[in-house]
């Protein structure tokens, strides 16, 4: 839909990423204008953020967003692939489960705080989750072209089109199904769980008709098969993210829950300052000691998590 260079902003110097649409047409400009729309209500820590939108003439609509420097999370895994391939002996080279986890959690803050807002990123993937410097840490969310609003009535894709990429698609999309929703993005968390954990997709075929099916039919692999390391608490989190009925996935605010106490358990790091670093903080009403609050989010970000009941939420 578009083409991304790296340009200067001349107030202060500093580098942007500017997006600007390949054929310029009524239809792109829409598409710019409703990624701006989402980009500025998707304000958040481990969001790209957007700096200026506008036209110009006469290549049509763009975006400024901020410059990251590092890889995509895609990039670091071919990386992986590489060195495993190029190794000798049966021993695979996977990338280390603090990484995978530290990336996960980033990831999903940001779909809790989509989801407050009433976005669906709707192409989470390795490709779009970016690292700063190459540090897990910070990774950042990026691309929302495909996003879109649950309350948005006009649609900009027809009937039959393909919005994302088929290798992630979740079930539902693999129908057809043009409605959006949450857990398509829990669904996308799955599959790069997945890819970080064992170097490979959980659902692959040449043909797309093939890969569909598959999709909408099979389970998804074990991820201890290929990933035998792998804590099994962590593994039954992907496959409850692959879930094939969308009810039956975790929300973004579970699946966050469950990754924290998962990294404050292997690292022995507080919980405030794990959750400091993925844009939440602790919230001192009615001196709820488990209750994280996204600042950027306004009050429907309100996080109540009750150890122990209702499931652990």
């Amino acid at each position: 839909m578009g083409r991304v260079v790296k340009a200067r902003d001349r107030t202060d110097g500093s580098f942007v990423a500017m997006k600007m649409v390949a054929h310029p047409s009524i239809d792109a400009t829409a598409r710019f204008a409703r990624e701006a729309r989402m980009l500025e209500m998707a304000q958040h820590p481990s969001v790209v953020r957007l700096i200026d939108h506008g036209m110009l003439e006469p290549e049509g609509p763009y975006l400024a967003m901020a410059w990251i420097e590092g890889p995509t999370v895609e990039s670091v895994l071919r990386a992986y692939s590489k060195d495993d391939s190029a190794k000798s002996g049966n021993t695979r080279i996977f990338m280390p489960i603090p990484e995978v986890v530290a990336i996960a959690l980033r990831v999903a803050s940001a779909l809790v705080s989509l989801e407050t807002r009433g976005i669906v990123h709707r192409d989470v993937k390795a490709l779009n989750v970016m690292l700063p410097d190459g540090d897990p840490r910070r990774a950042m969310l990026v691309d929302f072209g495909a996003a879109r609003s649950e309350r948005e009535k006009i649609r900009l894709t027809l009937p039959g089109s393909i919005v994302g990429t088929p290798d992630h698609f979740a079930p539902e999309q693999a129908e057809g199904e043009m409605d959006v929703a949450p857990t398509l993005d829990i669904w996308g968390l799955g599959v790069l769980l997945f890819q970080m954990l064992t170097g490979s997709m959980p659902f692959e075929a040449e043909r797309m008709i093939t890969l569909m099916i598959q999709i909408v039919t099979e389970d998804a692999p074990s991820v201890l098969a290929r990933r035998p390391d792998c804590p099994i608490s962590l593994a039954n989190l992907v496959h409850r993210c692959l879930a094939k009925e969308p009810a039956r996935r975790p929300r973004a605010e579970d699946v966050l829950h469950e990754l924290v106490e998962f990294a404050c358990g292997s690292t022995g790091e507080r919980t405030s300052e794990l959750l400091d670093d993925v844009g939440f903080r602790r919230s001192i009403l009615l001196e709820e000691r488990d209750t994280w609050v996204d600042p950027n989010a306004g009050s429907k970000a309100l996080l109540s998590h009750k150890r122990g009941t209702d499931g652990g939420r």
